[in-house]
């Protein structure tokens, strides 16, 4: 059995193997190009530089091992890399710069099994992604994947926790709470003139030694009943927002 040759692409390898004459290789919007028995590509090198304006691009088939070369491509919609050998997430960072790539097959590559969560991470990172590995990325998929991936919102891992606060601090917290179950419009209207008012009094009381800087707004969330440390003598928390205002120093 006759060994097979791997290959780096080149832009004059491409014209070979399709028998491309046209000139301007940025007309060209649909390019195929699959490994043989014979002949595989390896690395993708710069030959794809010119195809600015390339919108479907067929790699499947080869053995390739990274998709470097292909950030340049802003107008792909359409890859196919089906049985290659790319090993991990980090080798297809890039195609997370295509702005406009809606679909991605990377089926039989050793990453889709060797990467724990690998679908839902590429769902996370490719937010314009429609279908992958000839599946179609649904709504909830998407949801799903931004809850397990954002890092924006910091998950309480513990009913309870204790909340510290600076010695010199304590004089210059004031603390409200809002219901967050329903309430009618003029209840919802005494709650905000409740709040105006205890920031009326701490303007009034404010001394010559604090700072005139804005006051700071802290919004903290609990889904759960929490115990607050030294502030015991609050009602049940089950069913409030904390909302703190904090003299800027």
């Amino acid at each position: 059995m006759a060994a097979v040759c791997l290959t780096t692409l080149t832009e004059q390898w491409i014209r070979d193997r399709l028998q491309l004459k046209h000139p301007f290789l940025g007309d060209v919007r649909t390019l195929s190009l699959p490994g043989t028995h014979e002949e595989k590509i390896r690395h993708l090198g710069k030959a794809l530089n010119n195809f600015v304006r390339l919108k479907s691009l067929d790699l499947s088939y080869n053995a390739i091992v990274s998709v470097e070369g292909l950030q340049h491509l802003k107008m792909l919609e359409r890859l196919v890399l089906y049985y290659n050998c790319i090993p991990s997430l980090e080798k297809i960072k890039v195609l997370f710069e295509l702005p406009v790539l809606r679909e991605l097959d990377l089926r039989l590559n050793p990453l889709t099994k060797n990467c724990p969560h690998y679908r839902p991470h590429v769902v996370h990172a490719m937010p314009n992604l429609r279908k992958l590995d000839n599946c179609p990325v649904r709504d909830t998929e998407r949801k799903a994947a931004i809850l397990q991936f954002s890092s924006e919102r910091p998950s309480l891992q513990h009913s309870s926790f204790s909340l510290n606060i600076p010695q010199d601090l304590s004089d210059e917290i004031i603390l409200n709470f809002v219901e967050t179950t329903p309430r009618d419009h003029g209840e919802t209207d005494s709650v905000h003139k409740e709040l105006e008012e205890l920031e009326r009094e701490d303007s009034d009381g404010l001394t010559e030694q604090r700072s005139s800087t804005p006051k700071q707004v802290i919004l903290i969330f609990f889904d759960q009943p929490v115990l607050l440390t030294g502030l015991e003598k609050f009602p049940d928390f089950q069913s409030w927002k904390l909302f703190m205002l904090i003299n800027g120093n």
